[in-house]
């Protein structure tokens, strides 16, 4: 049993960090939208997309561990392949924020893949979050960020069929296998654990489908959208 700060009250804390987006005015208010057009937002974006992204964008990136080195791993992919796409795209500081991030990750990783030595907690999972969003943001690359988002979009409704009281992490078995907490499938986890698998193979296998995702976006938005 764990004590701290209410889930929602962690959840708006990471809110301040959409302000140094609005004081620079980052992003683009006119969106072109598939089957809908161009939309002129206005100051709905600075003052309502840009929050309500963030919270989304923070908080999918928490809902998606429980596993050593999953939510660490997955943000250290996601955000090399925004770094890459917005050096393509020649936005130098979109570029910084993404790779400084995956260079983090990468050393925390060194600690935090199984057997994990250090848990990130919430606080790194919001991080990682509200810096993948200012690159996407800055770099105006919010398309390609939510292809590389599938996977915790998907997570997202998973939890969402739980009414957000789900959980990633499974029971241990004796031979090291893991085992879901739950009969229904509200995790991308939980697949995974049905099949068998223990915790390491677990997080390298959605690591990989993030990867195979990055590299099929690279391919869709650089050559074809």
């Amino acid at each position: 049993h764990r004590k701290g700060l209410k889930q929602n009250m962690k959840m708006l804390f990471v809110l301040p960090a959409v302000l140094p987006l609005i004081a620079v005015d980052a992003g683009s208010s006119v969106m072109s939208i598939p089957f809908i057009g161009t939309i002129e937002w206005g100051l709905i974006y600075p003052l309502v997309l840009l929050p309500v992204g963030l919270l989304f964008v923070s908080n999918v990136v928490n809902m998606l561990a429980g596993t050593n080195g999953l939510s660490a791993g997955m943000s250290m992919i996601a955000s090399f392949y925004l770094g890459v796409f917005a050096w393509i795209n020649g936005e130098i500081i979109a570029t910084v924020i993404a790779w400084s991030l995956t260079a983090s990750l990468l050393a925390f990783m060194y600690y935090n893949f199984y057997p994990a030595s250090v848990l990130p907690g919430d606080s790194l999972t919001y991080l990682c979050g509200a810096a993948m969003f200012s690159a996407m943001v800055i770099g105006n690359m919010e398309k390609f960020g939510v292809f590389l988002f599938i996977p915790w979009i998907t997570e997202f409704f998973l939890k969402l069929r739980s009414g957000f009281k789900a959980h990633s992490w499974g029971i241990l078995n004796k031979d090291g296998s893991l085992s879901p907490q739950h009969e229904r499938t509200y995790s991308l986890t939980h697949p995974l654990m049905r099949k068998g698998l223990n915790e390491n193979q677990i997080t390298l296998t959605v690591v990989a489908v993030e990867i195979v995702i990055g590299a099929i976006g690279l391919l869709l938005f650089t050559t074809i959208l």
